[in-house]
């Protein structure tokens, strides 16, 4: 046991130390930048972009933590615990709303202009737009090729659906490029953030069992 702590306190030093915070949020700022930039044709590296994100994730969500416990006084540790449990939840309730709305305000207002514009640019009567639309929401492009829409034809349905991936990845960028200055800014934050090395050691500031009186009378008569 003695030869194995040491060991133990230095992995829990290069695990609880701000360099792999640093890391992990290096590469969730990469892959924010990379969502911010999707385009309907990079339906492959989208999967790699997912990939990065949980990378991006798992250091944050599970060494914040430790670095919140490492930071407050032992008489409100349980208390420091708890809150960063609550804000780590609540944080992660906010911003999913947040950016759902971002997402979900701009396809709102963006998304029938797009598509009826483009399908009336390449010929389609401004009258049967709203009927493309009511469609087009209730299948997909090997579905909904025109049939059933008065002057619709197969060129126009594809410069619809076109319009209709550029809509929603657009709706995607602006609501990934409002998540970018928040995770550049806890970059730059636990980059600055003091290391724990010099709490790391083997000294115990209280122990699992507490002995009672009668056992340390016992014990200092023996």
């Amino acid at each position: 046991m003695q030869i194995r702590v040491p060991h133990a306190i230095r992995f829990a030093n290069s695990c609880v130390s701000e360099t792999p915070l640093v890391v992990t949020y290096v590469i969730f700022l990469i892959a924010t930048i990379c969502y911010a930039c999707i385009r309907p044709d990079w339906s492959t590296p989208q999967i790699v972009f997912t990939v990065l994100t949980g990378i991006g994730c798992s250091g944050p969500l599970t060494l914040l933590v430790a670095c919140v416990q490492f930071a407050a006084p032992h008489a409100y540790l349980s208390t420091a615990t708890g809150l960063a449990f609550s804000a780590r939840a609540i944080g992660g309730a906010f911003g999913s709303a947040v950016i759902s709305a971002i997402i979900n305000g701009r396809l709102a207002s963006h998304y029938a202009p797009d598509v009826g514009g483009a399908a009336t640019a390449a010929g389609l009567p401004a009258s049967s737009v709203p009927a493309m639309l009511k469609a087009m929401k209730a299948g997909t492009a090997t579905t909904v090729r025109g049939q059933g829409i008065p002057g619709a034809n197969a060129e126009i349905m594809r410069e619809a659906w076109q319009a209709s991936y550029w809509s929603f990845a657009k709706a995607y960028r602006l609501g990934w490029w409002s998540v970018l200055p928040f995770v550049a800014l806890a970059t730059v934050s636990v980059a600055c953030m003091s290391g724990v090395k010099d709490l790391m050691t083997e000294k115990v500031e209280a122990t699992v069992e507490r002995e009672s009186d009668q056992e340390v009378l016992g014990k200092s008569v023996a």
